[in-house]
């Protein structure tokens, strides 16, 4: 199985986990966000551990109000 396949595999099981008790909104918010970064893997950008972590944290600022974006830069170096 190829490292994207797995990865996206991997994700997905975590995002219908996380999803189980959510509105719709939260849910389709969570799925852009796993779809970046599905593409962001797919670029080496991101590893699963971080991918992860990053779902469970968006999905309880969602929960909170807040508008959540991932690995997004904040000010240029």
């Amino acid at each position: 199985m190829k490292n994207i396949e797995k990865f996206s595999r991997d994700i997905n099981e975590v995002f219908i986990k996380i999803c189980r008790d959510t509105s719709i909104e939260i849910t389709n918010s969570l799925e852009q966000l796993k779809e970046k970064l599905i593409k962001m893997h797919s670029k080496g950008l991101v590893k699963i551990n971080h991918s992860v972590m990053e779902l469970i944290v968006a999905k309880r600022l969602l929960l909170k109000g807040y508008e959540v974006d991932v690995e997004r830069q904040i000010a240029e170096n």
